[in-house]
């Protein structure tokens, strides 16, 4: 049948995949064991509140949870969400309280979330052998007992901090306990109409055109809000109409004094009739879109929720540069230093007020349920966790999909080995299976391949994978995690839970390319509390598959790094030669072949410059594509192909579809082409040395490590001029066509240096060294 593509809208025959009775095991469960969380009391404050949203999102979700109240409040956050038990203690007796805290905690069989929890409740809790995990909502100015009493605990696994600069400033005081950071997500608040908006802010005495600032929280020592009472009267000086609006509880002794020191401030300035005062407010957050700026002026923070709460209304923000509000707020909002003159505090709210964006971008909300499930994930598989069962996986392999790809080929080909020496991995694919001819002869050995996609579009998409894959290796009580060719976003949250666990966590990336998908998600890493470099960090081995692939040089670098180059069989285990693609009519000793999937990094705009050129050079000479389009570069790759050779594809380019079956149809050509960009190892040019075909291709990434140029192929430079580049690929394969001695001596050449450079032997020996250390 003939497959070359006259027009970008035509579609490639693929033929029917080899061994499509493969079935995999499809893994449904997704959700992390119960577990509990312990908070002194739902007063309306930030740590409180996020308390509140976690259990809100955890129901949602269908995780189960129990929220442990230790006593009542005068005006409380209301808790009422399927799945989520509120275990209300106030009318106990306080060692009452303990014990049954205590008690929950053991038959949960998990530490528990301890936030704003006492150094006292703390110790009474140990005395019972309850696992607690502290969770650190402030900055050493508001800490509640010195972290050294952790230090060494076996009852304190791990510690939470809300944001990074509270976690380095807990790490500063030398604790040795892992300090984990886990960043709250805030939902944005509800849009409010024109009216809703003005009848809001007419409350506060605001009208359209009043300046109308905004602040929240308790009145404590900490919020200063006696210097934003001088911020309005400067404000006032200026001749700016403004406003200002504190929404706080004022509880106890410092909170009645805070808020009379408030008020004596305004009365002194004589701004009395200019501020309000209401009191805690119930979802204080959902009045940010009447703020026209939001100001903090706190001496010290965590991650201040109402600041979040703000930044995803869209307010602008202008806040002391404390703690961790550069991680609350958005590149647009103002930071100042605590002693910053009141004058440019009050010229800096005016700014931003006069400023706000037409259209300003809320924080990201699109994967806060995946933050939300590491919190229960962490527990039951981070730091701390139980040790492995006696009847343990040894390795979980985890791979994005089962598609087309020498990344796929290469992790079935090491699966396969693996039976022979005693282990039987388990392989988690995350995305579709497009070849189960890929995996017939690691099933045949014995290997468990288990769909761990999910529903395809299904919401919550993120959290589901992270959740079947944990699920999976938490059940098979895996000594070893190795991710490959998974996508970024996916292998930033599974690490961000195994990170310090007894679980081994390892990384297979084709080389540096591995960076440039971490950038790409650096958003959701943020959403995370990870960040690129911290993932790199995280990992106990990085395995790059070429010498040159090492980590980027001022990057972050991994616990281990090792180079494990792809093996090809050997010959004895090649296909028969009865299977896959055919040269065309004519001379085969003229056929040149190319495998892989026609995507941006293969170079497609080459082909048919490089077809034209051999044509010209080498009549009767043919190129053979063997692959399909893949994905979102369906369409970007035929366009560009078909923008170089201005829409007419040349005679003798043939383009047969794609066909995993390539030790069975390679020897039938006479020389293996290869143009790509970001290449690891490439399995397609193995296959092609192990089938004694000479190689050309260019010096990028491990391919240089493969092809020795003129003993076993030809390696070419790209020139940077497409046109000339094609002339010179052509060049070099009419050379080695136009000799067919020197093709028979390049193709012996190669396939001794795949069997001695590029065995299987070899690599699942170092894999397994890597993986499975003595």
């Amino acid at each position: 049948m003939d497959h070359n593509l006259p027009s970008a809208s035509t579609a490639v025959v693929l033929p029917r995949w080899a061994d499509m009775n493969v079935q995999l095991q499809r893994w449904t469960s997704h959700l992390p064991p119960r577990h509990v969380h312990i908070v002194p009391s739902l007063s309306l404050g930030g740590a409180e509140r996020i308390v509140v949203e976690l259990a809100k999102t955890f129901s949602e979700c269908g995780i189960e949870a129990d929220i442990v109240v230790m006593r009542d409040a005068a005006s409380e956050h209301v808790i009422s969400a399927p799945g989520i038990e509120v275990h209300r203690l106030g009318k106990l007796s306080w060692p009452e309280r303990l014990a049954y805290a205590a008690g929950l905690i053991k038959a949960s069989g998990l530490p528990a979330y301890c936030h704003l929890t006492s150094e006292d409740e703390l110790r009474k809790l140990w005395g019972y052998e309850a696992k607690t995990v502290p969770v650190v909502h402030n900055a050493r100015g508001g800490w509640r007992q010195d972290p050294m009493i952790w230090n060494g605990n076996p009852l304190v696994p791990f510690v939470v901090a809300c944001g990074d600069m509270v976690a380095e400033d807990i790490r500063a005081t030398g604790l040795s306990t892992p300090v984990r950071v886990l960043r709250h997500i805030v939902r944005p608040p509800a849009p409010m109409d024109a009216d809703q908006r003005r009848n809001v802010r007419a409350a506060f005495g605001a009208d359209d055109k009043t300046l109308l600032i905004g602040m929240v929280g308790r009145f404590v020592t900490q919020k200063r809000y006696t210097r934003a009472v001088r911020l309005l009267a400067e404000i006032h000086r200026s001749g700016v109409d403004a406003r200002l609006a504190i929404i706080g509880a004022a509880t106890g002794d410092e909170g009645e004094r805070c808020r009379k020191a408030v008020v004596d401030e305004a009365s002194c300035l004589r701004v009395s009739n200019f501020i309000s005062i209401p009191g805690p407010i119930t979802n204080a957050g959902n009045l940010a879109p009447a703020w026209d700026v939001f100001v903090n002026t706190s001496v010290f923070e965590g991650v201040s929720i109402s600041t979040m709460e703000a930044v995803a209304a869209g307010i602008p923000v202008v806040s002391a540069d404390v703690g961790g509000q550069r991680e609350a707020v958005s590149p647009e909002d103002v930071l100042l230093a605590t002693d910053t003159d009141e004058r440019d505090w009050a010229d800096a709210i005016i700014r931003a007020a006069a400023t706000r964006p037409a259209s300003r971008r809320a924080n990201a909300q699109v994967e806060r349920e995946a933050v939300a499930s590491l919190w229960p994930w962490m527990l039951a598989m981070g730091p701390g966790a139980p040790t492995r069962r006696a009847d343990a996986c040894d390795i979980v392999f985890v791979t994005g999909n089962m598609d087309v790809g020498g990344a796929q080929r290469s992790l079935c080909n090491l699966a396969a080995e693996m039976p022979s020496r005693g282990i039987r991995p388990v392989v988690a694919v995350a995305g579709p299976i497009g070849v189960p001819g890929f995996m017939k002869a690691a099933v045949a050995a014995g290997v468990e391949f288990i769909d761990v996609s999910g529903a395809k579009g299904s919401k919550g998409a993120l959290r589901g994978r992270v959740g079947r894959i944990l699920s999976l290796v938490r059940a098979r009580s895996a000594k070893t995690v190795c991710l490959w060719n998974l996508d970024a976003k996916t292998k930033l949250a599974v690490a961000k839970v195994l990170a310090g666990g007894p679980i081994r966590v390892v990384d297979v990336s084709p080389g540096p390319m591995l960076y440039k998908e971490l950038d790409a998600a650096a958003l959701t890493a943020s959403l995370l509390s990870s960040s690129p470099d911290a993932y790199v960090a995280s990992l106990d081995v990085l395995v790059s598959k070429y010498m040159g692939g090492g980590p980027e040089r001022g990057r972050a670098q991994p616990k281990e790094f090792a180079v494990i180059p792809n093996g090809v069989p050997a010959a004895s285990e090649q296909l028969p030669l009865f299977e896959g693609p055919r040269p065309p009519p004519g001379d085969p000793g003229l056929a040149v072949v190319t495998v892989g999937r026609l995507t941006g990094a293969k170079r497609p705009e080459l082909l048919p410059l490089v077809a034209s050129a051999l044509e010209r050079r080498l009549p009767g000479s043919t190129l053979t594509v063997v692959g399909g389009t893949h994905g979102t570069d369906r369409d970007g790759a035929w366009a560009r192909m078909l923008d170089r050779c201005g829409g007419i594809i040349p005679s003798n380019l043939h383009f047969v579809g794609p066909d995993d079956r390539t030790t069975a149809f390679l020897p039938r050509f006479a020389c293996f082409y290869m143009v790509s960009t970001d290449q690891g190892c490439p399995n397609a040019s193995l296959e092609a040395m192990a089938s004694e075909l000479p190689v050309v291709a260019n010096p990028d990434g491990g391919t240089a490590e493969q092809i020795e140029d003129g003993v076993n192929g030809r390696l070419v430079a790209d020139c940077g001029d497409d046109a000339v580049y094609a002339e010179d690929l052509a060049e070099a394969i009419v050379g080695i066509l136009t000799q067919p001695s020197l093709a028979r001596e390049m193709g012996r050449a190669g396939r001794v240096r795949a069997q001695a450079l590029f065995s299987m032997d070899a690599m699942a020996t170092a894999y397994i060294d890597t993986l499975l250390p003595h």
